[in-house]
């Protein structure tokens, strides 16, 4: 009888002692299950604080770059124009240069009292407007050369904001992509714990029923 008590008694200890158990248990499970989800919450707001940080600087790169082609289309379209504006003067001075010289030719055949006419001037200043017109049409072959430069700049300008636009929506997806993922490891460790409870209490309502 005494013998049966004393098993008793244990019974009841052992009883006890596995509902304390199940309840230390529960509750640290409950404050690990905080911290974890803490240290998720800081990792994440960090992590997503820095790409979003990276994301703006790419956003103002890829604006100067754009400003810096619209730039370029400018500045092209003004040399354009000024080239156009010269080969129409380069023509035109060497077209006068020609007529010049037919009239020389002409007034050298011309007698002025028993005399030709001199036209050595007038071939000199035919000779000069050509030149000059020629020199215009170099000058407008080389504008032209320095647009076909500018074009280049402007392309790759172009390539280079197409890059960044480029790395800025992969660099968007993977924002997203991590903020998927610390929201699956957090719902991982909230059923983790659920799971874990679940256990506990299963072993304290078991001693429960003990006592009972």
């Amino acid at each position: 009888m005494l013998l049966m008590i004393k098993m008793i008694k244990i019974k009841q200890m052992l009883y006890g002692a596995s509902i304390f158990i199940s309840l230390a248990g529960c509750l640290c499970l409950l404050v690990f299950t905080f911290m974890i989800n803490d240290a998720l919450d800081k990792t994440q707001a960090v992590t997503i604080s820095n790409i979003d940080s990276i994301q703006n600087d790419l956003v103002s790169i890829e604006q100067t770059l754009s400003s810096a082609e619209t730039e370029i289309s400018s500045l092209n379209s003004t040399v354009d124009s000024f080239a156009g504006s010269l080969l129409p003067l380069s023509t035109g001075l060497i077209g006068t240069a020609s007529s010049i010289d037919s009239m020389a030719d002409s007034l050298s055949l011309i007698p002025l009292v028993g005399q030709s006419v001199p036209t050595t001037s007038i071939k000199t200043a035919s000779s000069s407007l050509r030149e000059s017109g020629q020199k215009l049409s170099e000058s407008v072959a080389g504008i032209s050369s320095h647009k076909m430069g500018l074009e280049g700049i402007r392309q790759s300008v172009s390539a280079v904001r197409f890059d960044v636009a480029n790395q800025r929506a992969s660099l968007g997806s993977t924002r997203q992509a991590l903020v998927d993922v610390f929201g699956l490891m957090k719902l991982a460790n909230i059923l983790f714990f659920i799971v874990v409870v679940c256990v506990f209490s299963t072993v304290g309502l078991n001693s429960i029923a003990g006592l009972l």
